[in-house]
This record gives structure tokens, C-alpha cells and sequence, in this order.
């Protein structure tokens, strides 16, 4: 009897729940995962508890010592968390780090979890006035390494200074805390984080967790950090040190100069000034036509003043020292193009502009000059088309003969239902928001909302883009249809009432087609992907004139002045050199960029009759435009392959590299092994990537893509075939694959004439091929079992282990008990998974082992196929066995890929055939005379078994 209860002490096992494990993780700890001084302990009232020993710093998060688990990743609400009290905590991988009120000595802090949607955090202990201290952070120390380096303090203005020598790389500005130097917070920019010699003096906007900076500065400079402004001015070293910095000299405010202005690029941008021997300030620079002025700088890169022309629209001349005005100032106007200086006088206030334009004889009384005009005017208000919809506002229309802007029949409704009136005024950029269009002129009343009668003339007021274009007024006018003329020549708007004429058929009015234009799209304008709208000429080609880099482009479709994403017009075939004096052919179809050497000013004339580009230029014709001289494709940096290979399936974060060679130009890879991409198939897929990622949409296919000319072409082996290229930002994300019979092979990709040579690796061949030697399988890391278990049913979270038998590839689990998975029936289900997840979509994300065919029965004692459901390819679709309920020993057979099931108090018993009474024990090990509906231990003989009584 002894021996039995032993045996029935051992039968009895009781399953205990798997619990999460919630560390604290923050800048105070540099982020550092599973900290054992950070790991909250489970208390007995369901909450899980913290005594941490040092200072919390603002910036933290709370996690399962993981990143990949967002059910177990809290962050922040968007409010700073108080001391001693609740606190609710967002969940999920986007959510923000949680800020603080105070720095916390000594935390205890108290983490409830009883409703995970919504966990709860309540800290107490003893707070502490936070102090901070900033830092640049970034790879501008050495051009690789992210390393912090401390900024000073000017306690006189509050703002932080750094100056150092740096290079080319990414940066932000680091916030820490003062004592421990923990980081609590990362500023970077509001923006797109272009740093270059045009941003020098100028506030740049910061904003937590902004974009890098990308800088392209080298040498020495001085950073400006203003927490208070949020701002962060980079300037160049150039300030005199007072010789007694303890009791340093009053001095005057140092200023630097920049020209401001649309006379470089046609964008409105600023280039510095170099400061000459004589006081005055210097810049020589190539021109286009535009307007400018001279923007003031301060020691911290703030604008302190904008210098121009003393009223009016002032014509820059040549060779005439110009009166410059700080107040009532209006821009100087620019028809000059080529190379001139700049030379300004800060001290007798003038501009000299020096260079090869004829001076006019009389400077005293210099010939009047039309004025510069708009290229386009809209009118944005409150319209029957829009309100205020600065993205499709309607355009004037523009009298050559004239110079007037006007339109007709345009109705401005009344703003609100509360009342008659509504709202109007005009830009010169249409954009989809305001930061876009204040980005051009802008006119409107000189007062704001200025009511106007009807019929009426009055003035006209220009705020210009870059100083006051944000600060447009509008006028007030009733509502109705109205026809407008606006003469900037004048500076005048003449406004009348007008009788609306009406469409015949109202209900079924007619169809307007699309107004269509075209633009330069691609990265030889500033090395960033952009589009410059081109101008229609009168013979029907369209021209854009642009200082040019060497990048890629083609030509965007415009459909109403808006980007026409199903258009895209480039070369006829292959990536085209762009070449001078040539018309190039173009297509719509199949088209591959034009790639660009050039440099300078170009002139670009599009005629979509023809379908011809031609480029005009100083650039050197090809002798021979019929035969041009062949040029060096532009190759990647890198080249990855993706697919179903051995190494991980289409894991595109870390895609084995090809090998390039500089002397044949050529990417390589040798004995890769391309797998069958299911149980089912005997093929595999492949294809070529430039970036690696673990995000299709927002890291690989912002890459240039390779791949076959058609979905899943197949490839014979050895083969050389064509290369397609697919471009970021066009079609990387339909990049096709290339399918073949799974195997190991050598590839040779070239690029200079877009073909892959593939050929079978040498890989060792059994030398039985009749009888080939076994291969050991590839065996999982962990396994779980899932289904209607009495632990918990279908608890993919807490779903118990499968342990491998060592020195064999075989796993098995005892004593598994499979419930009933309803009350209308006495069986269960049960199937293995490789990774635990708290929902399937993490548990898909490994391996899967389960039955070939939907709810296979297995009959107790027996043994069953098991058919492997990979991560990538059919992880979703797996399939369970079912049993009887009962308690089970399960053994899972790698090497033969079955599945053993027997009944756990059957396994290591001998049967006695004797005919005995049986004798019934509860689950405790009592025994019970008179046994009711339950579970029972049932002894007849020498055989032990579990049974149920119904």
C-alpha cells in the first residue's frame, strides 16, 4: 500500500500558471533589458511590486525584458505621471516614454495588471526638483559612433553651447538628467533634419522624438540650444573671445549677414555672407531672376533684423550703391542672371552689386522697370469649391497684354450660418497646408478683414514668403458671385457683382476632364526625391529651368495640380544616361530612370506629343548622338537576397549581403541554399533587395529592388537571364521573384547589363544516392503544447513545454491532461507550437508541428503523422489531433516526424489479466467504498488507471 500511495502521489501533479515577468526600463538604466534590480516581484493581492534603489529620471517604460511583446510594452498617456498617484499607462510598441513632474529617490512603485488594456502604475518615495543638462549626441565626433558630448550653460540667457570640431553624420540634441546624467528625453527636428551650410544661423524647430539631424557640415562650428524656444542654431566659429572670461567685457551684439531670397534656387533660401577686410560683407553666388533681401543674424543664430529696399518694389542694379532700410522696407526685385557679388555696407547701410550687367546712365533717376509678376495667383476663402482649400484653390487667369490677374463668376459663401458675409484673400503656392503655401507670396487687404463694397477698387497689400506671408489678411465681402480683377502692376483689386449663368441639365451637369501638367521628379535638385512643376510653352512642350546635381529622375503626370501617383514618364529602356543636346526618347511603360552626371544650370524640355526629353546646357555633346558613348551605371552599395532560404524565410533584417567586385563590377554569392517554400512544393523563391529591414513597407522597398520580369518566373539551371529594376519611391513594392527547384547555387548578379547567372553549387552528394545516408533533422529550440489542456485551454501564453529527451531527437511530455472542449462531447484537441505569444499572431511568428488533415483522430494507445506548418508559409493553417479526454504521455518523433500518444497511468505498468475487484481512490489518494461522477484513481490488481464516472 506504501508503495501505491507513493506511485498515486506522483500521479497527482497540479499545474501552476505562468507568470509574466515586468521590468523597469528607462534612461536611467541606459535602457539596459532585464535588469535584475529593475524586475518587479508579484505581490499576494494580484499587483506586482518595485523598491528601487537610486534616482528615477523622467523617460521610462515598463516591459516583459522584451521589445517584441507589444501586450507588455507601457508607455506613456501623454501626461507627465505624479507622485502617490494612479497613474494609467497606454500599451502597445508606439506608445511614448513616460515623463515625470519630479525626479523620484527610492521608488516604490506598484504595477496593476488586473486589467490589462489598462494597467495601472502608482509611484511614491521621496521626490526631488528635476534638473536637467543637455548634450549633442550623435556620429559628427568621428563619423561612426553615437557618442554624447556635454554642452555649457549661459546662465545669463539660459541657452546651451557646444562648440567642437565635427563631420558628416546624424545628431540630436540629448536631455539628461543633472545629477545621475540619465537620459530623460531625445529633441531632434520638426522636419526633415537637413543640416547644411544653407540652415547656418538659423533657428532650427525641435520637437521629442523629431527626425536625426542629417548634417553635412565639417569643421569647426557652435551649437546654440534654447529649451525654452525649443530651437537649436548651428553657426560657424567665428565670434572673438573676450581675453577675461571671469569678468568678461561688456561688448556689442556681434552680427552676421545672409542674402535671403527666390534668386538662387527659385525657393526662397539663405546664403551667408563672408565678412571682408573693410567691414563690409561679401557673397558671390550664380542668380536666377527673383527677389531677396538681407537677413540680420545674431550671435545665437536668431534672425535680428530683414534689411531691403527703402519702399516699393526696388530693381537690383548693377554697379549703383543702393540705400538699404531696415523699416518699410519692401525686397529688392532681380532680373539679373549669372555670377555676381553681393557687397553690403552695414555701416553706411548699402548694397553694391558688382558684375557684367550694363548701369544704367542716370542711377539718380534710374528707368522704371515693369514689375516681377507671380507666375500663378489663387484664391482661397470661404468658396462654393473649397473652404479655404489651399490645395485645389482656383487659379486667376493671367493677360499678357494687360498684366492683369482675374476670374469670374467665382461664389464666396457666407462663413457660418450665423452669418451674410463670407471671406477671401490670394496665394501664390497652392499646398495642403499652410506652411506649404505660406512658402510663396501671398496679397490680401492691408488691414484684416476689411469689408468690401460692390462694385469697388482698393489697395492691394504684399506679404511676402519668408517675412510675413503667415500674417496675410483677408477682406469680408457678402456673399454671392463675383468677378475680380487684380492688377499687381497697380497694386489694386477691382471687385463686382455678377449674374451666374446656369447649366442647362443641373441634375446631370456636365463632365469637366482633368486638367493635366507635368513636373521633374527625382533627386537632382537637392539629393532628395522632390518634384519641380514645369511651365507649358506655346508650341505645347513643357520646360522647367533648374541648378542641377547628380541624382536620378523622370517625369510625374500632374492631374489638376496634384501629383498623378498612376503616371510615371522615364526612359524607354534600361537606366538611361541623361544626355545634352539629345532628344531622348521617353515612355510611360516599363520605363527605368534617367540618371544624371550633370552639374550647373540645365534647362529641361518635355514635348508629350513626341514623347522626347531634351536637355539643353553648357554641358559637352556626345559627337556622336546617334552612337552615344557608353557610361558607368550607377551601382548600389549593397545587395541582398531574400526568399525561401535555409538561413530564414524572406527574413529580410538579416538577408545574407552579395560580394561586389571593383574590378569586374559584378555581385556575388556562392552555395545558397534556395528551400521548397512548403511541405507540398519542390521549388523555392528568391529575389534582390538594397536595404535591409525587418518592415517591407518602411525599410526594404525605401531601397531600390532587382528582380524577375514577371511574377515567379521560373529559371532552368545553369541560366542567364534578365534583371529588372524596381525603384524606391515608384515600384519597389512590386518587385517580382524568381522561382526554382529547391537546391544550393552559385548567383552572379550584373548590373552594368541587368542579367543573373545562376549555376548548382558544389555541394557534397551522398554516394548512395538509392540508399541516402539519413539527415539529421533541424530541430526546434522550444516546444509547447496547445488545445483543450486542464492547465488552461488554448493559453498560448502560458502553454506548457515539451522536453526534449537528451542524445535524441525526440521531445515528450507526461501526464498532459486533455479536457472535453464542450459538454456536448467527451473529446478534446491538442496540436504544438514553438514560440508562446499572448495572441496567435505572435505564436504564427514561429513554426507549428500538428496533424495533416483537420481534427485527426488519434486512437490511445497509437501513432500519428506530423506534418510541420512553417513561420512565413502556412503557420496559420495548422491543424490539431483529437483524443478522448484523459490524462497523456505525448512523445513528438523528429526523425520520423510522428506523434505518440498512450495513457499516462498506462505507460510503465504491467498488465495483470487477473480478474480483481477494483478499488477507487479520489484525486487526494482516499479511497471511496461508493464512487460518484467524478475522477477517480481505479487499482485492479497490478493495473492502476485514471476513470472517469459519469
Amino acid at each position: 500500500m506504501k508503495k501505491f500511495f507513493l506511485a498515486l502521489c506522483a500521479l497527482i501533479v497540479g499545474m501552476a500558471a505562468n507568470a509574466t515577468d515586468y521590468y523597469l526600463i528607462g534612461g536611467f538604466n541606459n535602457w539596459t533589458l532585464k535588469a535584475q534590480n529593475c524586475l518587479f516581484t508579484a505581490a499576494e493581492d494580484g499587483t506586482y511590486v518595485l523598491d528601487y534603489e537610486g534616482i528615477l529620471t523622467s523617460g521610462f517604460k515598463i516591459n516583459d525584458g522584451t521589445w517584441s511583446n507589444d501586450k507588455a510594452n507601457f508607455g506613456s498617456n501623454g501626461t507627465a505621471l505624479q507622485l502617490d498617484q494612479p497613474y494609467t499607462m497606454k500599451v502597445g510598441g508606439d506608445t511614448k516614454n513616460i515623463a515625470l513632474t519630479e525626479n523620484i529617490a527610492n521608488p516604490h512603485l506598484v504595477l496593476n495588471v488586473s486589467n490589462p488594456s489598462n494597467p495601472v502604475l502608482t509611484i511614491s518615495g521621496q521626490s526631488q526638483e528635476a534638473e536637467y543638462k543637455y548634450g549633442i549626441k550623435g556620429q559628427i565626433f568621428d563619423g561612426e559612433n553615437w557618442n554624447v558630448v556635454d554642452m555649457v550653460e549661459n546662465e545669463d540667457n539660459g541657452k546651451w553651447v557646444l562648440t567642437a570640431e565635427v563631420v558628416a553624420g546624424e545628431f540630436g540634441v540629448l536631455v539628461m538628467d543633472a545629477s545621475t546624467s540619465a537620459q530623460t528625453a531625445w529633441f531632434a527636428a520638426d522636419g526633415d533634419g537637413v543640416l547644411g551650410t544653407a540652415q547656418l544661423g538659423q533657428p532650427l524647430a525641435l520637437k521629442e522624438n523629431g527626425t536625426n539631424f542629417a548634417s553635412t557640415l565639417a569643421g569647426t562650428f557652435t551649437f546654440v540650444f534654447d529649451p525654452n524656444a525649443m530651437t537649436l542654431t548651428v553657426v560657424g566659429e567665428e565670434t572673438p573671445v573676450d581675453p577675461d572670461p571671469v569678468d568678461p567685457d561688456p561688448v556689442d551684439p556681434v552680427y552676421t549677414y545672409a542674402i535671403h531670397g527666390s534668386v538662387f534656387t527659385g525657393s526662397w533660401e539663405s546664403r551667408g555672407m563672408d565678412k571682408g577686410e573693410n567691414g563690409t560683407w561679401i557673397l558671390t553666388s550664380t542668380l536666377q531672376a527673383g527677389e531677396f533681401g538681407i537677413k540680420k543674424i545674431d550671435a545665437d543664430g536668431n534672425q535680428a533684423g530683414w534689411i531691403a529696399a527703402q519702399s516699393g518694389y526696388a530693381e537690383a542694379v548693377v554697379g549703383i550703391a543702393m540705400t538699404a532700410a531696415t523699416e518699410n522696407n519692401t525686397n529688392w526685385v532681380s532680373t539679373l542672371e549669372g555670377e555676381y557679388t553681393f557687397v553690403f555696407d552695414p555701416t553706411a547701410m548699402t548694397l553694391t552689386i558688382q558684375g557684367e550687367t550694363p548701369v544704367d546712365p542716370d542711377p539718380v533717376d534710374p528707368d522704371p522697370v515693369d514689375p516681377v509678376l507671380p507666375a500663378h495667383v489663387y484664391i482661397v476663402g470661404t468658396l462654393a469649391g473649397g473652404n479655404w482649400a489651399t490645395a485645389t484653390a482656383p487659379e486667376l487667369t493671367f493677360a499678357e497684354d494687360t498684366k492683369l490677374f482675374t476670374i469670374e463668376n467665382v461664389e464666396i459663401k457666407a462663413s457660418s450660418d450665423d452669418t451674410t458675409t463670407g471671406y477671401f484673400t490670394f496665394i501664390t503656392v497652392q499646398g495642403a497646408d499652410w506652411n506649404a503655401t505660406n512658402g510663396g507670396d501671398r496679397y490680401g487687404a492691408p488691414e484684416k478683414d476689411v469689408l468690401l463694397t460692390v462694385p469697388s477698387t482698393t489697395n492691394v497689400t504684399l506679404f511676402k514668403a519668408g517675412v510675413n506671408a503667415s500674417a496675410a489678411n483677408s477682406w469680408k465681402v457678402e456673399a454671392g458671385y463675383y468677378d475680380i480683377v487684380l492688377d499687381l502692376a497697380n497694386m489694386t483689386i477691382s471687385i463686382k457683382g455678377e449674374d451666374t449663368p446656369v447649366d442647362p441639365d443641373p441634375v446631370e451637369p456636365d463632365p469637366v476632364d482633368p486638367v493635366y501638367s507635368y513636373g521633374l521628379h527625382g533627386s537632382v535638385f537637392t539629393g532628395s526625391w522632390e518634384t519641380r512643376e514645369m511651365t507649358k510653352a506655346e508650341d505645347g512642350t513643357w520646360t522647367l529651368t533648374a541648378t542641377l546635381q547628380a541624382g536620378e529622375f523622370g517625369i510625374m503626370p500632374l492631374k489638376d495640380g496634384k501629383q498623378d501617383n498612376n503616371g510615371w514618364i522615364a526612359a524607354a529602356n534600361g537606366m538611361t544616361e541623361a544626355v545634352v543636346g539629345i532628344a531622348m526618347t521617353a515612355t510611360s511603360e516599363n520605363s527605368s530612370n534617367w540618371v544624371s552626371t550633370l552639374t550647373g544650370e540645365y534647362t529641361f524640355v518635355f514635348n508629350p506629343t513626341e514623347m522626347t526629353l531634351t536637355i539643353k546646357g553648357d554641358a559637352p555633346v556626345d559627337p556622336d548622338p546617334v552612337d552615344p558613348d557608353p557610361v558607368d551605371p550607377v551601382l548600389p552599395e549593397h545587395v541582398y537576397i531574400v526568399g525561401t532560404l535555409a538561413g530564414g524565410n524572406w527574413a529580410t533584417a538579416t538577408a545574407p549581403e552579395l560580394t561586389f567586385s571593383d574590378d569586374t563590377k559584378l555581385f556575388t554569392i556562392e552555395n545558397v541554399e534556395i528551400k521548397a517554400s512548403s511541405d507540398d512544393a519542390t521549388t523555392g523563391y528568391f529575389t534582390f533587395i538594397t536595404v535591409q529591414g525587418s518592415d517591407w513597407d518602411t525599410e526594404v522597398n525605401n531601397g531600390d529592388r532587382y528582380g524577375a520580369p514577371t511574377k515567379d518566373a521560373e529559371l532552368s539551371v545553369p541560366s542567364t537571364t534578365e534583371v529588372t529594376l524596381f525603384k524606391a519611391g515608384v515600384n519597389a513594392s512590386s518587385a517580382n521573384s524568381w522561382k526554382v527547384e529547391a537546391g544550393c547555387y552559385d548567383i552572379v548578379l550584373d548590373l552594368t547589363n541587368m542579367t543573373i547567372a545562376i549555376s548548382s553549387a558544389d555541394t557534397p552528394v551522398d554516394p548512395d544516392p538509392v540508399d541516402p545516408d539519413p539527415v539529421d533533422p533541424v530541430l526546434p529550440e522550444h516546444v509547447y503544447i496547445v488545445g483543450t489542456l486542464g492547465s488552461g485551454e488554448w493559453d498560448t501564453a502560458n502553454a506548457p513545454e515539451v522536453a526534449r529527451i537528451e542524445g535524441t531527437n525526440t521531445f515528450k511530455i507526461e501526464n498532459v491532461q486533455i479536457v472535453a472542449a464542450s459538454a456536448d462531447t467527451s473529446m478534446g484537441y491538442f496540436t504544438f507550437i514553438t514560440k508562446q505569444g499572448a495572441d496567435w499572431d505572435a505564436v504564427n511568428g514561429g513554426d507549428r508541428y500538428g496533424a495533416s488533415s483537420k481534427d485527426e483522430a488519434i486512437s490511445v494507445p497509437g501513432t500519428a503523422s506530423m506534418t510541420k506548418y512553417a513561420v512565413g508559409v502556412n503557420a496559420s493553417a495548422a491543424e490539431s489531433w483529437m483524443v478522448e479526454a484523459e490524462y497523456y504521455d505525448i512523445t513528438l518523433d523528429f526523425d520520423n516526424m510522428t506523434v505518440n500518444v498512450i495513457k499516462s497511468f498506462e505507460s510503465n505498468l504491467s498488465i495483470d489479466t487477473e480478474e480483481n475487484e477494483p478499488t477507487y481512490y479520489n484525486m487526494e489518494g482516499v479511497q471511496v467504498e461508493y464512487p460518484v461522477s467524478g475522477f477517480y484513481i481505479e487499482v485492479r490488481g497490478n493495473q492502476v488507471r485514471k476513470v472517469v464516472i459519469k
